[in-house]
This record gives structure tokens, sequence and C-alpha cells, in this order.
């Protein structure tokens, strides 16, 4: 595992919130264009997948994947 670093659950308590983000009223989730600019996503070449983390429902992942890649949508999921 290059480059993976492991977090014991103790220290998992504190979270990072880096964005605020609304829900309107079809429960679609809108991102700051400040969060999406800071991160060098432009919108129209990004998709965004939402993927779940497992033993934690109260959270879920969002991966931005270049929509020009080569890697299908059952890629993103390994």
């Amino acid at each position: 595992m290059v480059g993976t670093i492991l977090t014991p659950l103790f220290r998992m308590e504190k979270n990072m919130n880096i964005a605020k983000c609304n829900l309107d009223k079809r429960g679609r989730i809108t991102l700051p264009l400040s969060f999406l600019k800071a991160n060098d996503i432009n919108p129209i070449d990004y998709t965004a997948i939402v993927q779940v983390v497992q033993n934690n429902s109260m959270a879920v992942k969002v991966a931005f994947i270049k929509k020009d890649s080569k890697r299908s949508n059952n890629d993103i999921t390994k």
C-alpha cells in the first residue's frame, strides 16, 4: 500500500470540513464553485461518483472522474 496512511479509529473523532453544501427540494447536492476551483475541477470535464463508506451509515465518498478517462463506470468502484 504505497502512499496509504492508515489512521487508528480513536484518532478519527474529529472531521475536517472542507465545504458546506446545500440540498435542494429534490435531494440534489450543490457544491460551491470555490471548492471546485480550488481543486481544479471543471464541472464540464468531470463526473461526480458517490460511493459508500463501509461501516459508516452517515458518510459517503464523492470521487471526481475525468469524463474522457479511459476508465469505465464499472472500473470506478474498484
